[in-house]
């Protein structure tokens, strides 16, 4: 077994990769991000959230894909409050959703958030997902991608001129 000569991250974590020196790529990635200009990149991202005001109908400024999790439940509130946009949140509810997941979702919509749920055909879903487990010894990643594809396809159908997407 290898561990990050950095972080000790062991090798058995899956696509877990390694450079010449032993040093896993989240390590690598952190290194480059601590040259980052943070306060520029908060100045181009308010720059991008006055121009998804600027261009929005009178209706949405933003699409925000939630999943229920920690991560999107983040992005929700940062745009509302951080950036000022007004957010249509999009689910694809999978079966799997735990009860926390659940409680997050209704949490959002109490936080005054309107949300559009979108099911996927469940038999392409268990298709789909047993094909990951098989292939990448990961069953929820393909519960992402219908996510992703709704985020963008609400933006198109309702004239929203912003995507908000994470991971």
């Amino acid at each position: 077994m290898r561990y990050c000569t950095k972080c000790v991250q062991p090798d058995t974590r899956p696509g877990l990769v390694f450079d010449s020196n032993g040093v896993c790529a989240a390590c690598r990635l952190q290194e480059q991000a601590s040259g980052i200009d943070w306060d520029e990149r908060e100045r181009e991202l308010r720059m991008v959230a006055s121009w998804a005001r600027r261009d929005a109908n009178g209706g949405f400024d933003c699409v925000v894909g939630v999943s229920g999790g920690k991560d999107s439940y983040f992005q929700a509130l940062y745009v509302k409050e951080r950036l000022g946009l007004k957010a249509l949140l999009v689910n694809c509810a999978p079966d799997n959703i735990t009860e926390v997941g659940r409680q997050n979702l209704e949490n959002l919509v109490q936080h005054g958030f309107d949300m559009v749920s979108f099911r996927p055909n469940p038999q392409v879903m268990r298709a789909v997902t047993r094909r990951a487990f098989y292939e990448y010894g990961n069953p929820v990643k393909p519960s992402e991608y219908p996510l992703y594809a709704v985020s963008c396809r609400a933006a198109l159908e309702f004239g929203i001129p912003l995507v908000v997407q994470g991971e």
